[in-house]
C-alpha cells in the first residue's frame, strides 16, 4: 500500500510540473501576443501621419511638375521692338 501512495505521489508531481511548464508557456504565449498587439497598434498610429506625408510629396511633385512644365511652355520674353540705334562714336573721322 505504501508503494501505491508514493508512485500516486510521483505521478502527481510529474502532473504538476507538466501543468507548471504550460503554465509558464502560456504566460510567455501571452506576453508575446501582448508585445505584436503593441507594435500592431503603434504601427496603426503611424498610419496616418505617413499618409499625411505621402499626399505633402504628392502635393509637392504636382507643384513641381507644374512649375517645370510653365518654363518650358512659357514664350521668350518681348524684348520690345527693336530700333536702330545711331552709333555714338564716329569710327571713320
Amino acid at each position: 500500500m505504501l508503494e501505491e501512495l508514493l508512485t500516486g505521489i510521483t505521478s502527481l508531481e510529474k502532473n504538476i510540473n507538466s501543468l507548471m511548464e504550460l503554465k509558464n508557456t502560456a504566460r510567455e504565449l501571452h506576453e508575446a501576443y501582448a508585445s505584436i498587439n503593441t507594435q500592431g497598434n503603434q504601427v496603426a498610429e503611424r498610419i496616418p501621419e505617413i499618409e499625411d506625408q505621402l499626399n505633402e510629396i504628392k502635393c509637392e511633385d504636382k507643384i513641381r511638375g507644374k512649375k517645370n512644365e510653365k518654363e518650358r511652355t512659357k514664350p521668350p520674353r518681348n524684348m520690345g521692338p527693336c530700333e536702330k540705334m545711331k552709333p555714338t562714336f564716329d569710327w571713320c573721322t
